[in-house]
């Protein structure tokens, strides 16, 4: 079974450095053109299945993807990024300046760390597993996308590479990254990471 993991395209909220969860943000000009330049990327993959979250940002690379195959997108709950809670919106500095407990104990153990009004990444990365065993069980032979977001997909690879989820800052997604996982007997295989050449000479 192939696995292809995608990031959403760039935001508003992308580009202007603020926490981005539950909260609908729309997609740039850019965020558009990256959608569309992986779509294209991804023309010649077979694909059985083209799964999102329900987000704007990750339905829209999803439709482009799944649309020239004649196949729905199918929506998981569970693909949603982190509920950022109180953080939704806000610059790092302010996030510094208006809750500066919350911020020292994320720098130092993150996983278990309850966004104010929010969640921590612990329960995300088990809402996000559930999604990918159910998806990975119903297409046991075949490829199929997976359109999500930066945090779902750090710790979701996190569990895959059996990694502390502590140590999630490790992994990187770039917007509208590519990877691709093997499940084979048992099995699994990190066969690409972050891939961003499909976005080679797009301007900002």
């Amino acid at each position: 079974m192939r696995l292809i993991l995608l990031r959403h395209g760039q935001t508003r909220w992308n580009r202007e450095g603020r926490v981005q969860g539950v909260t609908d943000v729309e997609l740039t000009k850019v965020g558009e053109e990256q959608s569309q330049r992986v779509a294209l990327h991804l023309q010649g993959e077979p694909l059985e299945a083209v799964y999102s979250s329900p987000l704007g940002r990750a339905l829209y690379m999803a439709e482009g993807i799944a649309a020239s195959r004649g196949i729905p997108v199918q929506t998981r709950p569970g693909l949603m990024e982190l509920d950022q809670g109180r953080l939704e919106g806000l610059t790092y500095q302010e996030i510094v300046t208006r809750h500066p407990a919350f911020i020292e104990q994320w720098k130092k153990a993150p996983a278990g760390v309850l966004i104010p009004d929010g969640e921590s990444l612990a329960s995300l990365q088990e809402r996000a597993w559930r999604s990918i065993e159910e998806i990975v069980g119903k297409h046991p032979q075949g490829s199929v996308v997976v359109v999500s977001h930066n945090l779902v997909n750090r710790v979701t690879l996190c569990r895959l590479l059996q990694m502390d989820l502590n140590l999630y800052r490790i992994i990187r997604q770039d917007e509208a990254a590519l990877n691709i996982i093997e499940f084979a007997n048992g099995q699994t295989s990190l066969i690409t990471l972050n891939q961003t050449f499909h976005l080679a000479g797009l301007k900002e």
